[in-house]
C-alpha cells in the first residue's frame, strides 16, 4: 500500500493504491462531465441560439429545443458533483490533508461548487421543493449557477478547464448582455384582458420583433415586478395583423398578482424579450400534424395552426379543465383548419358557455377523457384513408352539444354576461360602469350606474360577437337596467346591480331550449358502411398492402369496436415499416404538464416510430 508514489501536484499526491482508486473515481467522473459543464451555459444562450437555428446547422442540431439538453445536463452535474467532491475529500481526510478544503484555490473552488449545487439543482429538480418555494425564488437561485461556472473556472489551474468553462460562460454572458440591450422591446401599450382564471395579453409588434408562429418570450410587466421575466409561447393574433399574443394561466405568485390587478380590461406599457424558437418549430418538416395540448398548453398549438394553416392542415387534440380557455378559443372557430380534425375534451366541471355550434363539421367538443392511443390511430387512419372516425366519438360529441347549445340570441347575450361574471366580481364590475358614467350633476364622483354607463360596461366585458352585437340593441340593454331601477330616477345602486344579475340568469335557464332529435347510432353506422365501402374501392385501386391493412382497421371501426384497434396497431406498423416516409412523416407536438400524457405520447412514439416534440415551460 505504501510502494506508490505519484505527485504532479500537491492536491492530487497519490500516495498508495487506495488514494488512487479514490482519486480515478474522482477525475474519471470530472472529465467526462466537462462536454456537459460547458452545455449547461451554452443551451441557454437563447439569442445565439435563435441565429443558428436559421442557419443549415439547425439541420444537424436540435437547436429548436435546447432545454431539454440543459435539463439532461443539469441533472448528471448535479450528481458528479457531489460524487467527485466525495472522492477528493474521502482521500483528503485520509490523508491528513483536510487543509486544502480552505487553504488551496482547488479546494476552496470544488467546495464552493459543492455548497452550491444543490441550491441551484434541486429546487428545479423535485417536485417537493418545486411545489414549496416559488417560481421567483428558485429561478433565483438557480442565477446562483452564473457563480459556480465562474467559480469552476479557477478550479484547476494547470489543466484546461479555466479555458473551456470560460468560453462557456464568456458565451452565455455576452449573449445575455446583447438580448437586454438589444433584444428587449419597450411595448407602449399592452392590452390585458382576463379569460377567467386566465389573462390574454395583446401588442403590436415594434420595429425588429419578427413572430414567425412557433416560438416564445419572456414578458416583464413592471407595475407588477420590474426584476422579473417570465416565459410564454407566443403565437401571432388571430385577427389582427403585426399583432401577437400569449395567453397567462394563474398558477403562481406573479400571475395571480397580475390577475388580481386587472379589474378591468388595460393598456399598460410592458417588456418583451425575444421571440426565440421552441420544439414546435418543426412542424414545418413534416407533412401530417398531431397537435396535442392540455390545459393553457393549446398556445403553441393555435400559434402552428394560424402560421401554418395556408400549407398544413394540423389535426388538434385539446384536453382542458378550464371552460374559459375554451370559451375564448371557441369564439372564433376560423382558427381551426377547415379540413383537419379538432377535438376539444372537456373535463372541468362548471357548464360551458358557448354560443353556437360549430359551422365546421370537424370541430367536435367532448366531456370527458380520450383514450388517446386509439384516438390519434383513428385520426391517422382517417387521413391515410378517407374512412370514418368510430361511431362513439360522435355520440359523445351529441351529447356534450345536446348540454352546451340550444339557445336562443337572447340567451347568447345572457351567456356572455355570465362569462364576464367569471372572470370578474361584481364589485368590479359595478366599478366599471362607474367609471362609464361620469360625474354626478355636482361633479363629484357618481355612486350609481347611469344607463350608458351600464351599456358601456356590457359591451367593455361581454366581449360579444359582431352578429349578436349588431341585434342586441342599447334600447335593450337598457330595458334590463330599466326593470330593476325600482327608485326610477334613472341611477342603479350596488343593490339593484345585483338584481340586474339575477334576473340575467333567470332569463338564460328560460331560454334553453329541448336539443333537436338527433339520427340513432343504427343509422349512423349504416352511413358510415356506406363510406367504408366507397374509401374500401379506393383502396382496391391504389392496390397497395397498406390500403388493404387499413382496410380492415375501417371495417372494424365502422362496426363500432373503437377497441380492436389496438388489435391492429402492430399490423398496421409492419405494413407502414416498407412505405417510403410512413408513419416517420407524421409529427406528434404537445404542449402542457401532464406526465400521463407525456408517457402515452412517448409510448406512442416508440410504438409507432413517430418523431415527437415537446414544449413546456414546468420549470
Amino acid at each position: 500500500m505504501n510502494g506508490i508514489c505519484i505527485c504532479p501536484r500537491e492536491t492530487v499526491c497519490v500516495k498508495n493504491v487506495r488514494s488512487l482508486i479514490f482519486l480515478t473515481l474522482a477525475r474519471l467522473s470530472a472529465y467526462a462531465d466537462y462536454p456537459l459543464y460547458a452545455l449547461l451555459f451554452i443551451s441557454k444562450a437563447n439569442n445565439l441560439l435563435g441565429f443558428l437555428q436559421r442557419t443549415h446547422l439547425s439541420e444537424f442540431f436540435p437547436l429548436n429545443d435546447m432545454h431539454q439538453l440543459h435539463t439532461f445536463a443539469g441533472k448528471v452535474v448535479g450528481v458528479e458533483v457531489i460524487w467527485h467532491s466525495f472522492w477528493h475529500i474521502l482521500r483528503w481526510s485520509l490523508e491528513g490533508e483536510m487543509s486544502f478544503l480552505t487553504s488551496h484555490i482547488t479546494g476552496l473552488t470544488g467546495l464552493i461548487s459543492l455548497v452550491l449545487t444543490p441550491f441551484i439543482v434541486w429546487p428545479m429538480l423535485f417536485k417537493t421543493l418545486k411545489a414549496r418555494l416559488s417560481f421567483e425564488v428558485r429561478k433565483g437561485l438557480h442565477y446562483l449557477s452564473v457563480v459556480w461556472g465562474v467559480v469552476i473556472c479557477f478550479h484547476a489551474p494547470a489543466r484546461h478547464i479555466g479555458i473551456i468553462m470560460g468560453i462557456a460562460v464568456g458565451i452565455y454572458g455576452a449573449d445575455w448582455l446583447y438580448g437586454y440591450f438589444f433584444r428587449v422591446y419597450r411595448i407602449p401599450s399592452l392590452h390585458f384582458h382576463r379569460l377567467g382564471n386566465a389573462i390574454e395579453v395583446t401588442w403590436e409588434n415594434p420595429p425588429g420583433f419578427e413572430n414567425h408562429g412557433a416560438g416564445y418570450v419572456y414578458m416583464c410587466v413592471p407595475w407588477v415586478s420590474k426584476t422579473e421575466f417570465h416565459a410564454f409561447s407566443v403565437m401571432g393574433h388571430r385577427t389582427r395583423p403585426n399583432h401577437s399574443s400569449v395567453c397567462i394561466s394563474t398558477v403562481g405568485d406573479w400571475s395571480k398578482n397580475l390577475h388580481a390587478q386587472l379589474a378591468k380590461p388595460s393598456h399598460r406599457p410592458g417588456w418583451v424579450y425575444g421571440p426565440f424558437p421552441s420544439p414546435f418549430t418543426t412542424a414545418v418538416d413534416y407533412d401530417n400534424l398531431l397537435a396535442i395540448a392540455t390545459g393553457i398548453g393549446i398556445t403553441p398549438s393555435i400559434a402552428a395552426l394560424v402560421s401554418l394553416r395556408e400549407v398544413r392542415a394540423v389535426n388538434l387534440i385539446w384536453m382542458c379543465r378550464d371552460a374559459d380557455l375554451i370559451e375564448f378559443y371557441m369564439r372564433d372557430e376560423t382558427i381551426f383548419h377547415e379540413k383537419a380534425w379538432t377535438f376539444i375534451f372537456y373535463t372541468g366541471k362548471r357548464k360551458l358557455l358557448l354560443d353556437q355550434r360549430p359551422k365546421n363539421a370537424r370541430i367536435l367538443i367532448i366531456h370527458g377523457r380520450p383514450q388517446l392511443e386509439e384516438l390519434l390511430l383513428s385520426i391517422i387512419v382517417n387521413v391515410i384513408t378517407g374512412a370514418p372516425l368510430p361511431d362513439t366519438l360522435y355520440e359523445r360529441a351529441r351529447e356534450a352539444e345536446a348540454v352546451i347549445y340550444n339557445i336562443s340570441p337572447l340567451g347568447v347575450f345572457c351567456n356572455a354576461f355570465e362569462r364576464a361574471l367569471i372572470s370578474y366580481t361584481l364589485d368590479e364590475l359595478f366599478e366599471i360602469g362607474l367609471d362609464e358614467s361620469g360625474p354626478d350633476s355636482d361633479g363629484e364622483p357618481p355612486t350609481a350606474l347611469s344607463p350608458p354607463g351600464f351599456v358601456a360596461m356590457v359591451r367593455t366585458v361581454c366581449d360579444l360577437k359582431d352578429d349578436v352585437s349588431d341585434d342586441l340593441t342599447d334600447e335593450q340593454l337598457r330595458s334590463y337596467f330599466d326593470e330593476v331601477d325600482t327608485s326610477g330616477d334613472g341611477a342603479v345602486d350596488r343593490e339593484e346591480f345585483g338584481a340586474i344579475v339575477a334576473s340575467l340568469q333567470r332569463i338564460l335557464n328560460n331560454e334553453r331550449v329541448p336539443p333537436p332529435v338527433r339520427p340513432k347510432p343504427k343509422k349512423l353506422r349504416a352511413a358510415g358502411a356506406a363510406l367504408v365501402e366507397r374509401a374500401a374501392s379506393n383502396i382496391a385501386e391504389a392496390a397497395t398492402e397498406v390500403a388493404l391493412v387499413a382496410g380492415s382497421v375501417v371495417m372494424e371501426m365502422s362496426s363500432g369496436v373503437a377497441s380492436h384497434i389496438k388489435k391492429t396497431a402492430t399490423q398496421l406498423r409492419r405494413t407502414m415499416d416498407p412505405i417510403e416516409g410512413g408513419l416517420e412523416n407524421w409529427n406528434v407536438l404537445y404542449c402542457g404538464g401532464s406526465a400521463s400524457v407525456i408517457a402515452e405520447l412517448r409510448k406512442f412514439q416508440r410504438k409507432f416510430r413517430v418523431q415527437f416534440n415537446m414544449e413546456s415551460f414546468d420549470w
